[in-house]
């Protein structure tokens, strides 16, 4: 595996001809908040552009695109179990899970239909929590309260591509982690 610092916003054709890749997946996003919004979008959606561009233009028949189920959104009328014939619909108050439904719904959305001989996946993983959780962006957005005890409720479903004969397939996990800022 080769990794390749790259600005995502600059073509990636050249930068990704020298490889004979079987394989591209894009996981290149700004999680953090910066003031600058455009910049934001500009480096989301226009390197999630780019990246499908290179893959179209150089015949890759393997595809992944790493979203994440921030893109569902957390919305009052969402049920209790999210699957995958859900509509993504972001919250607009947090950019990261915005625009990685945006472009669900629009760039990954019209490269697959253009392009149905490609092997595309989409894979939504949850976060994992630590200690300092509450005080990262990501965080203060998903943060719940009960009363005055902050949690986070998690459930992750996972499909394990390889494995060996005698593991699963597949594995399921449900986290509440209790949190317990210092000050």
């Amino acid at each position: 595996m080769t990794f390749i610092k790259h600005d995502v916003r600059d073509d990636m054709t050249g930068v990704m001809s020298r490889y004979k890749i079987d394989w591209a997946i894009h996981a290149a996003f700004v999680i953090s908040v910066i003031q600058d919004i455009r910049l934001l979008d500009d480096i989301d959606l226009k390197g999630t552009i780019n990246f499908h561009k290179a893959c179209e233009q150089l015949g890759i028949k393997n595809v992944m695109q790493v979203s994440s189920t921030t893109a569902y959104g957390g919305h009052k009328d969402n049920p209790a179990l999210l699957t995958e014939d859900l509509p993504l619909r972001g919250n607009d108050d947090f950019p990261y899970g915005k625009n990685k439904a945006v472009l669900e719904n629009t760039i990954v959305k019209e490269f697959r239909e253009k392009h149905p001989e490609v092997n595309y996946t989409v894979v939504r993983p949850c976060f994992v929590c630590g200690p300092h959780f509450y005080k990262n962006p990501l965080g203060r957005h998903l943060m719940k309260k009960i009363g005055s005890q902050r949690l986070t409720v998690q459930l992750g479903y996972r499909y394990y591509a390889e494995a060996p004969d005698y593991g699963p397939d597949w594995g399921l996990r449900f986290a509440i982690t209790f949190l317990f800022p210092k000050g």
